[in-house]
């Protein structure tokens, strides 16, 4: 009965092991996504979108402001920055 239940208690273990793994890969391929959302957000703010196109970056903000709980500090930091360029008309680069 004692094999049993230790056979028991590995294959649980083995299997939150496998969940555990799965679920980081899906944390990795989010905080992925957020990143490229940064990097498309910084494009458009270097080529001053938020001046010729204010909707279209408008719109890509909203889609970042959902995964803000996963966001850092300093990604935080640089929407508060674009929404002031935003609201005040400030250009980005002056290329």
């Amino acid at each position: 009965m004692g094999i049993l239940v230790l056979n028991s208690m590995y294959s649980c273990v083995g299997q939150f092991i496998v969940i555990r793994t799965q679920l980081m890969g899906k944390l990795d391929q989010y905080k992925e996504g957020i990143t490229h959302d940064m990097d498309l957000l910084q494009a458009m703010m270097e080529s001053n979108k938020h001046i010729s196109e204010p909707g279209k970056v408008i719109e890509h903000l909203s889609k970042i402001r959902y995964k803000w709980v996963f966001l850092s500090e300093e990604d935080r930091d640089y929407i508060h920055g674009c929404d002031t360029a935003i609201e005040e008309g400030i250009r980005w680069n002056d290329d």
